[in-house]
């Protein structure tokens, strides 16, 4: 499938610059630099962090917002799931 062909040759590209894919990143509330395609095309690359809603589930943040925000909403909810992630410089 070319599709997945083309997923494969991004993570190797990415994987040369430092990043690595998202199910490897750090679970425990530290700060680091996802990757997070824009559903119109693009990639949008900042600062998040995991927050937990129990032992194993949970949604990134951007490090600026967490749960306890009135308008503060996950990732996921208004752009995509982070693909790709690396430790802050």
């Amino acid at each position: 499938d070319q599709h997945v062909e083309v997923l494969a040759a991004a993570d190797a590209i990415l994987a040369l610059d430092g990043w690595q894919t998202i199910d490897s990143a750090p679970r425990d509330g530290r700060e680091v630099i996802v990757c997070v395609p824009q559903r119109g095309g693009g990639q949008i690359v900042a600062a998040a962090h995991w927050i937990p809603h129990d032992d194993r589930e949970g949604d990134w943040w951007w490090a600026n917002e967490s749960s306890g925000d009135h308008y503060a909403s996950p990732i996921a909810e208004d752009y995509s799931y982070p693909t790709h992630w690396r430790p802050l410089p």
